[in-house]
């Protein structure tokens, strides 16, 4: 027997029952979810990305890792080696790992020009090249991170590429430009200003710690006053420090953006002259879309523009807040690059934490609070969401996800999240659901199990009908359901074994609100890895429109003529905020009647036979009251799937 066969064992020894399934072998009702068993493909991409179940700063052993199913970890390195780690080989990353990120340089680390400025360029592209060299002889694909949310600390609380230490100190004056230590010219953007900021209290000395202690407390203190952290005293005083005018928000502005690039000139090419496999990954590690898209023209983009020809992936950080923009974000940016540069990227969120109470469902926050059930539970939310929605839209773009001390910061949550996801790995399976607050990813593992994950992002419980056909050359040989329930102050998984035989099994499954419910069926027999579903995306690159009442605009996508002959089905994906319920669409002079928005991704099928190899987009926003909206991205996506 597979995986599934024995976890049914342990479910029936354990007296469970299936409550939440219902009516195996019913009628299904059109608005449900089906599974078709066809093996599938997105943009190329064929297999669920193992890294999406990773984690940040986590005690990693063999247990946990077997027993959550942690494919992935990020490591951040202070001071990085040309010595490329290999799972199994480092207690960093344990045997059982898949896929380690390496992020070289941490956020209260100034940039290298500034501690070392006569050698950075010399140090950086040896550390480069010397990377890239070794990493030829692993066998195993490496993802190297260039530095650690820089957006922040380099930028405030405290600033550390601010500190006049750096700076010919002399010489200042109140908004006079500065000049790092030995260079002959001022830096473009920074002047100097005086400002509070946190010393040892003994020494007097702006140390790593005192830097800690500014971000984490001082900065809400006074000049003057003397506070106690992790130990330690520390005391405020009034100082040269460097201001940036372009920085308009608490992160990183121009000044900042030229230190990154002027390291990523060294950086990037060194390392993919030495190994072009190595993955390179850059960013800022914030919402790329904060503040109105600000983060997006003022760091992301240029970084796109200047370093598309080295660089593979985006990286990002999200703590609470709606994780469906993530998948928005997302969207935006490949179209970006693909349509403008024409190369795909991939994006890999480094760090992830927050809340999403069922029984709150509106308020998310960063980090799991409140009683113990109510945080685990809450933290166990955030992560299936935000999973779930990118693998069922975006298994090509989101390829890494890191749970941040996902053993303490989700209140116990991540742990049942990754659990119950864990038999979600393998080939990607096409599966559909009619309800847009219905998600479905479902997969054909490695132990011959069918599996389908199925997400509720209403509010309340639902009763989903459900159809699972086998895939070609395979027929069921057991069902089981993972679901979560509370035990007390925590919670456990429920397996749940029913009966599931022949070629298909139809169902209606209870699906609680803003939560997950698993079906694994055990299979005999072997199917084809070919992909008999085949979905192609093809994007404008002419994205970020704000449209007033009145406004329209016209965007061209193309796509070649060998997929149109063999399209059998067509989606339209749009990027847009809520208020888009005014916009008015057309395609190839058809209008198109726009569906329900329920998320920042609106995806809807259209009449494969509407596309052109060269397609014209409108979306207008009509005149009267209402308001406008914002439209950042838009594709078409070409479905091929042949009859069996």
């Amino acid at each position: 027997m597979m995986h599934a066969a024995r976890n049914l064992g342990r479910g029936l020894k354990a007296g469970l029952t299936a409550a939440v399934l219902l009516s195996g072998g019913a009628a299904v009702a059109d608005d449900g979810v089906h599974v078709t068993g066809r093996m599938m493909s997105f943009n190329d991409a064929t297999d669920i990305p193992v890294g999406m179940f990773g984690v940040h700063a986590t005690p990693l052993n063999e247990e946990r890792i077997n027993e959550w199913g942690i494919d992935a970890v990020r490591l951040i390195h202070h001071n990085p080696s040309e010595n490329p780690i290999v799972p199994g080989e480092s207690g960093q990353a344990p045997e059982g790992i898949e896929m380690v990120v390496e992020c070289f340089y941490d956020r209260y680390q100034p940039a290298l020009m500034l501690t070392d400025p006569d050698d950075w360029e010399q140090k950086l592209e040896a550390l480069a090249t010397g990377y890239g060299e070794n990493a030829r002889e692993t066998g195993v694909t490496h993802h190297v991170e260039f530095w650690n949310e820089p957006y922040l600390n380099w930028a405030t609380r405290p600033g550390v590429n601010y500190d006049h230490r750096w700076y010919e100190v002399d010489e200042a004056e109140e908004g006079k430009p500065m000049r790092i230590r030995g260079h002959d010219e001022p830096v473009e953007h920074l002047v100097w200003s005086r400002q509070v900021r946190t010393v040892e209290a003994g020494s007097g000395n702006l140390s790593p710690n005192a830097y800690l202690a500014h971000s984490y407390i001082g900065h809400r203190r006074d000049e003057g006053d003397e506070f106690e952290f992790r130990g330690r005293n520390y005391r405020n005083e009034e100082m040269w420090w460097g201001e940036d005018p372009t920085q308009k928000h608490y992160w990183s502005g121009k000044q900042n953006r030229e230190y990154y690039h002027q390291m990523l000139d060294v950086f990037a090419p060194a390392l993919k002259q030495a190994n072009p496999d190595v993955q390179l990954v850059v960013g800022w590690d914030f919402h790329i879309q904060s503040h109105g898209w600000d983060a997006w023209e003022m760091l992301v983009k240029p970084l796109i523009d200047e370093y598309i020809e080295y660089i593979d992936g985006i990286t990002e950080h999200h703590y609470g807040g709606d994780t469906r923009m993530v998948a928005g974000a997302y969207e935006t940016v490949y179209a970006y690059a693909k349509g403008v540069h024409g190369k795909a990227l991939n994006f890999y969120n480094t760090e992830a934490g927050g809340m999403l109470d069922p029984q709150q469902p509106g308020n998310p926050r960063t980090r799991a609070e409140g009683d113990p059930l109510t945080a685990a539970r809450g933290g166990m939310t955030y992560a299936l969401r935000d999973i779930l929605h990118l693998l069922d839209l975006a298994p090509d773009k989101a390829i890494a996800r890191a749970a941040h001390e996902a053993h303490s910061w989700s209140g116990g949550g991540d742990e049942f999240a990754f659990r119950l996801m864990r038999p979600l790995r393998g080939r990607l399976v096409h599966a559909r659901s009619d309800t847009p607050t219905t998600w479905v990813v479902s997969s054909l593992n490695a132990d011959n199990e069918l599996v389908a994950v199925i997400f509720n992002d209403s509010n309340s419980v639902t009763r989903t009908p459900v159809r699972v056909d086998a895939p070609a050359g395979t027929t069921f040989d057991a069902g089981l359901k993972l679901e979560v329930a509370a035990e007390g102050d925590g919670l456990k998984i429920l397996e749940s074994a029913f009966d599931a035989s022949g070629g298909g099994w139809s169902g209606d499954v209870e699906v609680p609100g803003k939560g997950a419910v698993t079906l694994v069926f055990d299979l005999d027999g072997a199917t084809s890895d070919e992909a008999e579903v085949r979905k192609t995306q093809h994007v404008s690159g002419d994205t970020h429109h704000q449209l007033s009442p009145g406004d329209s605009v016209e965007l061209e996508i193309d796509i070649p003529a060998d997929l149109l002959e063999n399209a059998t089905g067509a989606k339209l994906r749009l990027v847009y905020g809520w208020s888009a319920g005014r916009a008015e669409i057309e395609l190839n002079g058809e209008p198109i009647e726009r569906e329900t928005t329920f998320s920042w991704v609106n995806e809807q099928s259209i009449p494969a036979d509407l596309l052109r190899e060269s397609n014209t987009l409108v979306l207008r926003c009509p005149e009267g009251d209402g308001g406008g909206f914002d439209l950042n991205a838009a594709s078409l996506i070409v479905i091929e799937h042949p009859d069996r």
